[in-house]
Formats: C-alpha cells, sequence, structure tokens
C-alpha cells in the first residue's frame, strides 16, 4: 500500500508539473522607444557610456539576440562629431547598412532576425575623441 501511495503520489507531481503552463517572466522596466515611423519596438540591448573612439571601427558592445532587434544609437549633442555605427554578425559579414548620426541625432539600426547569433555594434567617427554613446 506505501508502494501505490508513492506511485500515486509521484503520478500526480508529474502531471501537474507538466500540464503546468509556463509563462514567460516580463520586465515592466523593460523600455520601448519610438522610431522615425513612429512604430514601437521592444529593445534587446542597452549600452550608455564614454568610448574613446577615432577613424577606425571600433567594437562597442556585443549581444546574443534571441528576439528580433532594432537598436536605436544616439550621438550625444555634446560630441565633437559625426558618429558612424554598423552591426557585423558572428560570421564577420555586415548585417543591413552603415548609418551615420549627426550630432544630437539617432538612427533606428537595420532588423537584427532573432536567433541570427550573437552580434557586434562598431562605431567610428569624423573627430577622433570620447563620445557619449547610448545604444537601446
Amino acid at each position: 500500500m506505501k508502494k501505490f501511495k508513492n506511485v500515486l503520489l509521484m503520478s500526480l507531481v508529474a502531471t501537474t508539473v507538466l500540464t503546468t503552463p509556463i509563462f514567460a517572466q516580463t520586465n515592466s522596466q523593460e523600455n520601448v522607444v519610438e522610431d522615425k515611423e513612429n512604430y514601437s519596438i521592444q529593445s534587446r540591448i542597452y549600452f550608455n557610456e564614454d568610448v574613446r573612439l577615432s577613424e577606425y571601427w571600433t567594437t562597442v558592445t556585443r549581444s546574443n539576440n534571441l528576439f528580433n532587434d532594432n537598436p536605436k544609437v544616439v550621438n550625444n549633442k555634446n560630441n565633437p562629431g559625426i558618429l558612424y555605427v554598423r552591426i557585423i554578425d558572428q560570421h564577420g559579414n555586415q548585417v543591413g547598412r552603415e548609418k551615420a548620426i549627426q550630432k544630437g541625432d539617432y538612427e533606428i539600426l537595420d532588423d537584427i532576425p532573432f536567433n541570427s547569433g550573437t552580434y557586434t555594434v562598431e562605431c567610428k567617427v569624423s573627430t577622433a575623441g570620447v563620445y557619449k554613446v547610448y545604444i537601446n
């Protein structure tokens, strides 16, 4: 009888675990930005730091995108010059087009397909110096 109760208990636990829906945890703090065409995108990457940049491509940040992404990149109005941005996939290929961002402006980068591996955001500038770069 004790063995029967143990088997029954384990069966009930297994049934409960296997039939309970699994919900993704949502983060109420997730940033949603509006792009220039007025549709919402949800950011999957976040970077907000000072970076020393020059006329050579420099890795600013990397991300493993498990979701579609369209990072918004802001060139702070107090930066010394134009910020050029591009995305490189894990095979070294450029994803989308290179963007030139004037001081005080921003660009939404081209689509990065979900689950396409690690991508790198690279920047170079028209005038070497320390730049406040915001990517979201």
